[in-house]
């Protein structure tokens, strides 16, 4: 019987966390150049190549590595559980992995949005939640609810994983999702909002001729695009940090995580 393919779970997460890092710079540059500065005048590509876009390429990738950074916690609490380990522990990946899964959910079938397109129409008939909310109604429901469970998330990680890097990368991917978040509420503001800081922007440096040279667009509306999918693009990120942190932590689950490859001989 051949020996089991030990499997170097760090070496795999660097890598990992390598490829993703670069894949969100590939989509930025796709969207910088292809969809907004439209070196193709097919939209067709263009909408493709747009981060803004929930069926393009970005938001595809998004999507799959929430995904699979769902299944792997839910495979360390699949460990964890054939290694007895303690209640809390079990119960923690099991949350850890119920909410990746979700919000991998959540952005395929557009779960949010849907439903502040729902608060979007009571609003507009002067009742329901959010009638004095000033940006997107979906963060009334949402930001509360998924924040408690975030920073539960992130008390569990901060106790569970070892290491004095693991335990600043969760910081600076809770970070990062918070900074999307605050990003999206920006970008949900009304330009003449007092606390839009996108139209501050734009009237403290005129890039008008910039935009209109580059792109064939008003200032704002590249300020807003360029802030859309840089927000798309750190929350890329953070996913792909807690996904490297995940695939790392199989290590220590049990202490190596092995696959056995049995051919046809051997049975």
């Amino acid at each position: 019987m051949p020996a089991p393919a030990v499997v170097d779970a760090s070496r795999l997460a660097r890598r990992l966390l390598l490829s993703c890092l670069l894949a969100v710079l590939f989509f930025w540059a796709l969207d910088y150049f292809v969809n907004y500065s439209e070196w193709t005048s097919i939209g067709a590509i263009r909408r493709m190549c747009n981060m803004t876009r929930e069926d393009g390429l970005a938001s595809w990738f998004q999507v799959t590595q929430t995904l699979l950074a769902g299944l792997t916690a839910l495979l360390i609490w699949w460990t964890a559980r054939r290694d007895s380990s303690s209640p809390w522990h079990r119960r923690g990946w099991l949350l850890v992995s119920v909410f990746f899964l979700y919000m991998a959910m959540d952005d395929g079938a557009q779960i949010h949005e849907r439903i502040g397109t729902a608060f979007d129409t009571l609003r507009e008939r002067g009742v329901g939640p959010g009638t004095l909310f000033p940006s997107y109604a979906w963060q009334i429901l949402f930001v509360p609810l998924l924040g408690g469970v975030g920073l539960v998330m992130f008390g569990f990680l901060w106790r569970t994983l070892d290491g004095r890097k693991a335990r600043l990368a969760v910081v600076l991917a809770v970070a990062l999702q918070a900074a999307a978040v605050g990003l999206d509420f920006q970008e949900g503001l009304a330009p003449d909002h007092r606390l839009n800081l996108i139209s501050a922007v734009v009237s403290r440096w005129d890039i008008s001729e910039f935009a209109d040279r580059e792109f064939g667009e008003k200032p704002f509306d590249t300020v807003l695009h360029f802030s859309q999918s840089f927000e798309e693009g750190i929350e890329m990120i953070s996913i792909s940090i807690f996904w490297a942190l995940f695939v790392r932590h199989l290590s220590r689950e049990p202490r190596q995580f092995a696959v056995r490859f049995e051919g046809d001989a051997d049975r």
